[in-house]
């Protein structure tokens, strides 16, 4: 059977926040948009945040977390996701986050979760904790960078897919929920979005798989017998059911809010007999950039004492 496209989804509940907004730490410093996305999961209204990069869904995750009244939340995000946690924890939320580090028997789970407000693990060694994060009770699991969260012909994601689903289930059967974040929001194949809906609504809110792939993926055989499911079907129901559940968020609609942007530039010199060699512009850029290297951290060091966002663009 397909899904039935009329059959009216289950609502969230709405639920209200444990504290007031202005109680959570650094909630003056988050923007519009990074409160509305707080103040949405946290009264489960939404739960999957697509902003565009650099809007700060980790703010709102860590506020939200707060607001929601979480005594233990997961936190998954890819290796270089970790440090915007454990950065912004430091003024936003008021959490105690502790990061799970390694697959080694080393790294003691248990002592880890009894102090911290929020264990933090990447991907990338989830599979290898699963055994350790299963028994642990969780009120609240957030995925971030949940685009990789799809099915996959690489194993290593195909193995995070699978833990994730089994801590959601776990998670939500016991009364706790799940949020998800992601500036890649699935855009093309609309297969890949129901491994991130399964994790999400372990209830199968959006149909089984072979559901979703028939009346949404166009499912159909393929000149070899195979089932092809990269095309894509009753898209505006799709859309519209996904609109319940989804705050989405672009630059261009947060544009007024952010700082004006400040160029700032180091000049180099080059000695120009080293340039005929075919790699001479290569090294002698890289050498005087080394010797300006020193400055060009002492600026951004500076600028990142004031109110503002520091990128460093290296050509």
């Amino acid at each position: 059977k397909s899904v039935v496209p009329n059959a009216p989804l289950p609502k969230l509940i709405e639920r209200q926040p444990a504290c007031q907004p202005e109680d959570v730490p650094g909630w003056n410093k988050l923007f519009s948009w990074q409160k509305e996305g707080a103040i949405a999961l946290a009264k489960k209204t939404k739960k999957f945040l697509w902003f565009a990069p650099g809007l700060g869904k980790t703010g709102s995750f860590l506020a939200g977390a707060r607001l929601y009244g979480a005594k233990k939340t997961l936190i998954l995000t890819r290796a270089l996701g970790v440090g915007s946690f454990l950065r912004d924890a430091k003024w936003c939320g008021g959490l105690n986050v502790v990061r799970v580090k390694g697959r080694g028997p080393d790294f003691k789970i248990e002592a880890a979760y009894e102090i911290a407000d929020a264990l933090l693990i990447n991907y990338e060694v989830l599979d290898g904790r699963l055994s350790s994060l299963g028994p642990l009770k969780f009120d609240l699991m957030i995925c971030d960078e949940a685009h990789f969260l799809r099915a996959h012909k690489y194993k290593d994601y195909a193995a995070w897919v699978k833990a994730a689903e089994a801590l959601s289930a776990s998670i939500v059967s016991g009364g706790g929920d799940v949020w998800q974040g992601t500036a890649t929001p699935v855009a093309d194949r609309r297969r890949d979005l129901f491994r991130q809906l399964k994790i999400a609504f372990p209830d199968q809110r959006f149909g089984t798989s072979w559901q979703f792939m028939h009346y949404f993926c166009r499912a159909r055989l393929n000149q070899y017998g195979g089932l092809d499911t990269t095309g894509s079907s009753n898209t505006e129901i799709l859309h519209d059911r996904l609109s319940h559940y989804v705050l989405k968020r672009t630059k261009a609609q947060s544009i007024h809010e952010l700082p004006a942007l400040r160029r700032e530039r180091l000049r180099i010199e080059c000695d120009i007999s080293k340039l005929r060699h075919p790699k001479g512009v290569e090294n002698a850029i890289a050498e005087a950039a080394a010797i300006k290297l020193e400055d060009g951290v002492e600026l951004i060091i500076d600028r990142l004492k004031g109110p503002g966002k520091v990128v460093a663009v290296v050509n």
